[in-house]
């Protein structure tokens, strides 16, 4: 395959994608190559019982003003997206405490994943492709490029570059998602997610239901890093 001349942008999820479409809109030949068999990343879900259920990012927020806010009111306008909340609970040892208020935090019907699969439409996309490392020159597994972009975490783009083990990490902590099914809602419709602190097992947890819209009995649980 004749990379040289392309920009080679390796990781799929939405920073990857908004790159290389990006770089797309400029005029630049560009590849995205990703090692999964779907796009999405982190905004990647399971399809569980037939149901898509959302178990990396929870939502997405779009600033005022930003360059992202047009792009969301996009999907918006064309069902890919839907204004979720802009309120949450917060909880402790005893329970429900309080409710907290920030930006309208926006959710999807087809899962988070679908914005990213929409924003690759029509890009030249390489799927479980796994690269095993990143040379100067640059190279991708020793073929040229013009450019390449790491769009992943810093422990895995390091790990491609070689910078020794650890180097990256701080600022990273892992978390375990959990899907939780009931046969029918058991919990206060204005639920919507719940931040938890001071517990060793849990640290968020969200209506699945609530954001997609369709109602659902499910629940995604985040736990703690440590227990992780």
């Amino acid at each position: 395959m004749d990379n040289e001349g392309t920009t080679i942008v390796v990781g799929g999820g939405i920073s990857g994608v908004a790159c290389a479409r990006a770089l797309a809109g400029a005029g630049r030949p560009v590849r995205l190559v990703d090692r999964g068999r779907r796009l999405g990343g982190r905004m990647g879900g399971r399809t569980l019982h037939g149901r898509v259920v959302d178990l990396g990012a929870s939502y997405l927020t779009a600033g005022e003003g930003s360059p992202f806010a047009p792009v969301v009111a996009g999907w918006v306008e064309r069902g890919l997206a839907r204004p979720w909340t802009d309120t949450f609970a917060v909880a402790g040892p005893g329970g429900i405490e309080r409710t907290t208020t920030g930006p309208v935090r926006y959710g999807t019907a087809g899962g988070l994943r679908s914005l990213v699969v929409d924003l690759a439409t029509g890009l030249d996309v390489q799927l479980e492709r796994t690269v095993q490392a990143v040379t100067p020159g640059p190279r991708v597994d020793g073929e040229p490029a013009a450019a390449v972009v790491l769009a992943m975490p810093d422990p895995q783009a390091d790990r491609l570059v070689g910078t020794p083990e650890g180097a990256a990490d701080a600022g990273w902590q892992p978390s375990l998602s959990v899907a939780l099914g009931w046969p029918d809602r058991r919990w206060p419709a204005d639920l919507h997610g719940v931040f938890v602190h001071d517990s060793p097992v849990l640290e968020w947890l969200a209506d699945d239901g609530d954001r997609r819209g369709d109602g659902a009995p499910v629940l995604v649980a985040h736990t703690t890093p440590a227990l992780a």
